[in-house]
């Protein structure tokens, strides 16, 4: 009733429209290089808005829109649920029958977001207001499958510390210094981030390579023992035992929302790690080397340096646009 049939006061519209905006300005004040991580999903996804896009429309949204709005959207709708905990099915077919006698359901099949490929060295700066400058050094898993996961989660894993350390303890060029494999939707990669006070984008991009080659030409001497450590940490991490029931829902929803209906996507990338040689890895690490310089989307913020990175085609980062900047999308 609440969503579907009240009466929208227009002081209540003024009073939740203004503190919207407001929290959607103070986004351009988060640290650089989440800016720079969030522009990256911004490009690559479907669906993604940029908050200055946001902004600019909600600033001319009335409340006769938001009412045509509702009219229109909540005709007819889809429902997506779960229950998860103290249920049985007879409790979820108990929802499911109050949900259809009291919302117009009908089949709208749910659309799952799109990724652009990546193809060939892009890079982009985005305007942030802040001293420091900063780099999203971002390498596309090929596909979507859990197998490339599997090699970009180990991947991330095992060049973790030794980026920290060269790029943060030794050579002290950031402080914030972090490679992850967060997936984009469900395609997953690899992604150097650094943010700096005293080192410019350009000179971290190089940073990066420079760390890539010198990891390739030590990876021979990792020893076995070294190399299934790495992996019993990832493994460990994937395989954790969920903390309290909410973390729990939300691994299950996660599953739900990407269709993996059996709701074992970790343990599927966990059964592939256990499967990895370092050989394999080896491989993967030298293709990771060659695409930072031939397929990767380099996305920085400048700083209070006037260098900025040179390498690859330039995208202008158009709020907005996602997936119209980037080639073979």
């Amino acid at each position: 009733d609440a969503l579907f049939n009240p009466e929208l006061d227009p002081a209540r519209f003024d009073a939740l429209k203004a503190p919207l905006i407001k929290d959607w300005r103070n986004a351009a004040k988060d640290r650089p290089y989440s800016q720079a991580f969030a522009a990256l999903s911004d490009t690559l996804r479907s669906g993604r808005w940029p908050r200055p896009v946001l902004i600019d429309a909600l600033q001319e949204v009335t409340l006769d829109d938001l009412n045509s709005w509702r009219k229109t959207k909540l005709a007819s709708v889809g429902v997506r649920a779960m229950l998860h905990g103290s249920v049985n099915k007879s409790d979820a077919k108990t929802l499911a029958k109050q949900l259809k006698d009291q919302l117009p359901i009908d089949d709208h099949p749910f659309i799952q977001p799109t990724v652009a490929s990546v193809d060939g060295p892009q890079r982009m700066a985005i305007p942030v207001d802040h001293n420091d400058a900063s780099i999203v050094l971002h390498i596309q898993d090929p596909d979507e499958s859990f197998a490339s996961r599997a090699r970009s989660s180990l991947a991330a894993q095992i060049l973790q510390p030794a980026y920290f350390m060269q790029l943060r303890t030794e050579q002290q060029l950031g402080y914030v210094v972090s490679v992850t494999n967060r997936p984009v939707a469900k395609r997953g990669g690899v992604s150097f981030i650094v943010q700096s006070p005293n080192t410019s984008s350009a000179d971290l991009e190089q940073a990066t390579l420079n760390f890539m080659d010198d990891f390739i030409d030590a990876w021979p001497e990792i020893t076995e023992e070294e190399f299934e450590q790495q992996k019993s940490g990832l493994l460990n991490r994937l395989l954790q035992t969920p903390k309290n029931l909410n973390e729990q829902s939300q691994r299950y929803w996660a599953d739900l929302a990407d269709e993996h209906y059996t709701f074992d996507s970790r343990e599927q990338v966990a059964e592939i790690v256990k499967t990895l040689t370092q050989e394999d890895i080896g491989l993967f690490l030298k293709r990771l080397q060659t695409q930072l310089t031939t397929q990767r989307l380099l996305i920085y913020t400048q700083g209070q340096f006037d260098k900025v990175p040179q390498r690859g085609e330039l995208l202008s980062y158009v709020p907005g646009r996602q997936n119209t900047t980037v080639k073979g999308s």
